[in-house]
């Protein structure tokens, strides 16, 4: 981190205190709204609510960017999520309607998805040129460690103090994102472009039908969120029970596999940084070959060790093709359009990775485990397409 500016380091606690807080509420809300229903349905009806509202925050960021800038829409956010955590809090405590609860849940997701471009777009704009690759595997190896031991430690704080007092917990962890967020300093002042919140959002589309390097990373994150649908922990456990036979402990191995290959990939992308970006086009085009020809083996194999192998191979080589995708994207990108590309985004990749989890839920249940990972594997091949085509325009250019 120490050739890193103090804006990114900065950025880098505030999301991780949020990320972490993020995780902690889901944990508890989940065993809380189980507690007081008695029924899954509910309980699974809050990573939906989570996933729709980060995508119909898509329609208006373009117009809250806009009048209020990038970074006050990040700390405006933040404090207002605190806000609604304290709300939320307020509800649990008082056994309030839990239907007012799942709208607090709503409006925090909102939230979400107006900071979650705002992540990406500032990178290019507080860090140097040169260390963009770093400051954008720093921030993916953060994000996808805490994805896996806040749950770990969720479910542990669940049982050890119970559902309130995680999310007091998580107060805590959003105020302490507010202070970093406070401490970000640059000048980015709103564009006030006197647009309504219709206008903005076609200007946003307009804007991303037009532009070269939207399209790219815009089509990867479309056909890419097939592929990743197959590796949720549902259908994980499905190939584990039926191709595998194998006990619940098994499926436990395979996902830590794949996350220490994702933690891993974003080591290798922030030591090697200079190196992988002039073998960029190698990278995307190769890097999801590989990932194609994975996902066929890992499909059909049996072998349980095997399967471990390629379970940390395929995380590592994503991550670093990943990683390189979004570092070339906002390279070739003006600071003032990065926003308007990371908003819609943000928006496909809600809506595609639903469809993909539905498309390939229901391919698993009326054909086989095994013909999800050889879409994952054609939809990679169609990445390496993409790739092929975008590196050898931008390669022109």
């Amino acid at each position: 981190m120490e050739r890193l500016t103090n804006n990114f380091k900065s950025l880098y606690y505030s999301q991780l205190f949020s990320n972490i807080g993020d995780t902690l509420y889901i944990v508890a809300l989940i065993a809380y709204v189980y507690k007081v229903t008695g029924e899954a349905r509910y309980s699974a009806l809050i990573p939906i609510c989570v996933t729709i509202f980060l995508f119909l925050s898509g329609f208006v960021s373009s117009y809250v960017y806009s009048k209020y800038s990038e970074l006050n829409t990040l700390r405006i956010a933040q404090v207002t999520k605190t806000i609604a955590m304290i709300l939320i809090t307020v509800c649990v405590y008082a056994n309030i309607n839990i239907a007012i609860l799942f709208a607090f849940i709503c409006a925090n997701s909102f939230l979400d998805g107006l900071i979650n471009p705002v992540k990406n777009s500032l990178i290019p704009i507080i860090e140097d040129v040169q260390n963009i690759m770093i400051a954008n595997s720093k921030m993916n190896v953060m994000a996808n460690t805490v994805q896996v031991i806040s749950w770990a430690i969720g479910g542990a704080l669940l049982s050890l103090v119970g559902h309130y007092n995680v999310i007091l917990i998580t107060i805590l962890t959003y105020i302490v994102s507010v202070y970093f967020i406070s401490k970000i300093d640059i000048d980015k002042r709103p564009t006030n472009n006197n647009f309504n919140i219709l206008e903005e959002f076609v200007d946003m589309i307009r804007f991303n039908r037009g532009n070269i390097s939207s399209r790219y990373i815009n089509m990867v994150t479309m056909v890419e969120s097939f592929a990743h649908s197959a590796w949720i922990s549902a259908i994980l456990l499905v190939f584990v029970k039926i191709v595998l036979k194998s006990e619940d402990y098994i499926f436990g191995l395979v996902n830590s596999f794949y996350f220490i290959g994702i933690i891993g990939g974003g080591i290798i992308t922030s030591k090697y940084n200079e190196w992988i970006l002039k073998k960029a086009r190698n990278i995307l085009i190769l890097g999801s070959i590989i990932c194609a020809l994975l996902n066929v083996m890992f499909g059909f194999s049996t072998w349980i060790f095997c399967i471990f192998f390629i379970s940390l191979f395929y995380g590592l080589v994503d991550q670093i093709k990943t990683i390189t995708a979004h570092s070339i994207v906002q390279l070739n990108l003006e600071e003032k359009s990065i926003i308007k590309v990371y908003t819609l985004n943000n928006m496909i990749y809600s809506m595609s990775f639903c469809l993909g989890t539905l498309f390939i839920s229901y391919i698993v249940d009326t054909v086989n485990v095994n013909s999800a990972y050889v879409i994952a594997s054609i939809s990679y091949v169609m990445s390496a397409c993409v790739s092929f085509w975008y590196t050898k325009y931008v390669g022109r250019s």
